[in-house]
């Protein structure tokens, strides 16, 4: 499975922020993504990422907000890698694992 290069963080959080420009994702969600900058992963890495970020950010909310973050879970894969395949094979995942639920 190819790897790829995260873009800096600041790249990532301008582009998270044209995902959703919530003030509270902002302060408390964001970060956990942008610290990711510069690692190498793959596309199943890029959707754990953002996954383990969404758990970490809705722990102590209502189930239903993790749930309503999926909806956008793939534009917070594309923010934060520019290489057109590892984004697929993330997306791929995405879509196989909210097949199987």
């Amino acid at each position: 499975m190819k790897t790829a290069k995260l873009l800096d963080a600041k790249t990532m959080l301008e582009r998270l922020r044209k995902v959703n420009d919530n003030a509270h994702y902002e302060e408390r969600f964001f970060p956990l993504l942008t610290k990711q900058a510069g690692r190498e992963l793959n596309g199943l890495g890029v959707l754990m990422a953002v996954q383990l970020a969404i758990a970490d950010y809705t722990d102590g909310m209502p189930a239903l907000m993790a749930n309503l973050m999926q909806y956008q879970v793939d534009a917070f894969c594309a923010a934060l890698v520019d290489d057109a395949e590892v984004l697929a094979d993330a997306v791929t995942a995405h879509k196989s694992i909210l097949e199987e639920a």
